[in-house]
């Protein structure tokens, strides 16, 4: 190994020297350079390096698929490779297989709608309060003292759980707009 070390240390190769850039003064506190243009050949504020823009494509390639899928195959039948990529797909579908009937449903008509119910946390939350696990401290750490009561006023409307039931487990009065209010003074208060 040493060896090894020995031959590189005496066959290495010499250092480049290093060339150093000397700025070119343009003007007042100016310099041109690596990177640093004259001003007048810079971009002016606002104005782009391509005015013009990409150049449009001759066909874009939607296009060409279409063009592509119109082409009659048969000439007989008057098929075009649309037709016969469909009649396959009904085929394939027929057969049993799932992929070409999920295909054909979906893009004739439509996805399934997939009902989401967006009331699912309020459940929740009424059963947290219920058990003494969430608690109207916890509540306002993660959401603010408004939002906290604002989630009170949501369960309560939904029906989760009653405003009196709201009111005696932690610690709040409702209020005539049918939001919640604080009865205990808080930090944030003071």
């Amino acid at each position: 190994m040493a060896k090894r070390n020995a031959k590189r240390a005496e066959t290495e190769k010499p250092q480049k020297p290093e060339y150093k850039r000397t700025p070119v003064k343009q003007g007042v506190n100016s310099e041109v350079g690596y990177r640093n243009p004259p001003k007048k050949y810079q971009f002016k504020p606002g104005q782009s390096g391509n005015p013009a823009g990409r150049k449009p494509l001759a066909i874009t390639l939607a296009q060409h698929v279409r063009d592509i899928g119109s082409e009659v195959v048969d000439a007989a039948t008057n098929w075009t490779r649309l037709d016969a990529v469909l009649r396959r797909l009904y085929n394939d579908a027929m057969d049993g297989k799932a992929p070409a009937a999920d295909i054909l449903l979906e893009r004739g008509w439509g996805k399934v709608i997939q009902p989401i119910d967006v009331t699912v946390w309020q459940n929740d939350y009424a059963s947290a309060i219920r058990q003494g696990v969430l608690t109207l401290p916890s509540l306002e750490s993660q959401f603010g003292r408004d939002g906290a009561l604002r989630i009170l006023s949501d369960i309560a409307a939904g029906g989760y759980m009653t405003a009196a039931e709201i009111q005696e487990r932690l610690n709040v009065q409702m209020l005539a707009d049918g939001l919640f209010g604080s009865q205990v003074e808080t930090d944030i208060d003071k």
